[in-house]
């Protein structure tokens, strides 16, 4: 996340929310972690490993293609293509 998209200058009880757009995450198991760092000296002031985990399961008849096999990688965003010639 770009610094400025989360800055809180105020001291106090802040709420951030993160959508995660549908279908870009591959199945499999994640966890997230958070961390609060001083971008004026990049010291770490709070880092929080693995507060939340959550696996993602693929419904494989929704598949618009041929196979039964998990994927490899870590993302499998749907793009839009299209044909030019």
């Amino acid at each position: 996340v770009c610094p400025n998209e989360v800055m809180v200058n105020e001291i106090g009880v802040h709420k951030v929310i993160v959508w995660v757009p549908a279908r870009l995450l591959n199945q499999g198991s994640y966890s997230v972690s958070v961390a609060v760092v001083d971008f004026v000296s990049w010291n770490i002031q709070f880092n929080e490993r693995q507060i939340v985990s959550f696996s993602i399961i693929e419904n494989m008849s929704l598949r618009n293609f041929a196979g039964t096999r998990k994927l490899t990688g870590y993302i499998m965003p749907r793009l839009d293509w299209h044909t030019i010639s």
